[in-house]
């Protein structure tokens, strides 16, 4: 897993990027917004309302929101984010990854999306979508939609400097 001095490295640099998580200790390893506040930064929070009545919340956020819904969470996350970085993570991750692609994708939003390819987490992800162009479900601009990166300062770096894509939805 991670440890607090890749962490402290890798996310430095990272201004309003929305970063998709779970938090939770894992393996010992201190995740984004443990390290960012203490270091001193602020963190901006949107979680459900079933997640905050059961407990999740984090207590020590600069500030946050308590959402109805998960529709509601994930369309003031859209609202709050200048860019989307999706870190590993489990079936809601990829989910949301999805969503936000394929809003990028219908020019809903114009905003950059990223994937931390840790360890290679994401690559047979990626390797997917190639499948997914190799049947021509998807135009292969589409991939280039998404920048995927195994360091976050590189990550980064290629959100600032990544254009709208703007082709055609269907081949």
């Amino acid at each position: 897993m991670y440890t607090s001095t890749q962490y402290k490295d890798e996310f430095e640099q990272s201004q309003k990027a929305w970063l998709n998580y779970r938090e939770k200790q894992c393996n010992g390893s201190v995740l984004p917004t443990e390290l960012e506040l203490r270091e001193g930064g602020q963190v901006h929070g949107v979680i459900t309302e079933s997640l905050h009545r059961r407990g999740h919340s984090h207590l020590r956020l600069a500030h946050c929101e308590v959402a109805a819904t998960l529709r509601a969470r994930k369309a003031r996350m859209v609202e709050l984010a200048d860019a989307f970085i999706a870190l590993p993570g489990g079936i809601g991750t990829i989910e949301e990854v999805m969503e936000v692609w394929t809003m990028n994708q219908l020019q809903e939003i114009d905003k950059p999306l990223g994937l931390l390819n840790t360890a290679e987490f994401f690559t047979p992800f990626i390797a997917f979508i190639d499948h997914m162009i190799e049947q021509r479900f998807l135009p292969s601009a589409h991939r280039d939609s998404i920048v995927i990166h195994c360091e976050a300062s590189g990550l980064i770096d290629s959100l600032h400097r990544q254009p709208c894509i703007n082709v055609p939805k269907w081949l």
